[in-house]
């Protein structure tokens, strides 16, 4: 059912737009930061499988050779989880991002 459907790229969307657009722009980029560390934290908790390296497309469709497991999009996250991480000084999500990229 949709709605009970994660999609990684819902998340990804988001993190893209908080972390090169609206966090420059605004005067409250606290509130930014708190978001974009909650969406880098939902793709590695909810979406990445350490089994398979992979970032999930949809959390609840974990099978490869299907239109949810895709690579590129796996390296799209763990590259925005690394900027995020190096914007907010957290070395410990950094180093989790970068050692699977």
């Amino acid at each position: 059912p949709l709605e009970v459907r994660k999609d990684m790229l819902a998340q990804l969307d988001q993190l893209n737009a908080y972390l090169m657009i609206l966090r420059g722009l605004s005067r409250n980029s606290e509130q930014w930061d708190n978001r974009m560390l909650d969406l880098a934290l939902a793709l590695k908790d909810s979406f990445w499988d350490e089994k398979f390296n992979i970032m999930w497309g949809n959390s609840n469709y974990k099978v490869l050779s299907s239109v949810h497991s895709d690579f590129g999009h796996s390296q799209k996250c763990l590259w925005f989880i690394m900027m995020t991480a190096e914007h907010l000084n957290d070395e410990e999500l950094y180093r989790w991002a970068y050692t699977r990229a």
